[in-house]
């Protein structure tokens, strides 16, 4: 697991026993927010990379040490949502 992952849902975690606990609208306004953001963040990273496809083309099928090998990425995007950085 992730780092970052594990500090985020640590700090979920916390949140809500901290709102569960002391029952007070600010802690469960940010229990929410925490909640909210991490389950948008992981749907918007689920949908961007949804529909992306990559193809690489070789003009050779084979090189050798010393030999220049000339590639080609094409990146398109299948999907009817635009991505921005393709």
């Amino acid at each position: 697991m992730n780092s970052r992952l594990a500090f985020l849902l640590i700090g979920v975690v916390t949140a809500w026993a901290l709102a569960l606990n002391t029952g007070r609208d600010l802690a469960f306004s940010l229990a929410y927010l925490l909640t909210a953001l991490l389950a948008l963040s992981f749907l918007w990273s689920w949908h961007s990379l949804r529909g992306i496809t990559v193809r690489r083309m070789t003009k050779t099928r084979r090189s050798q040490v010393g030999q220049y090998a000339e590639e080609q990425f094409e990146v398109t995007n299948q999907s009817w949502f635009p991505k921005l950085w393709l």
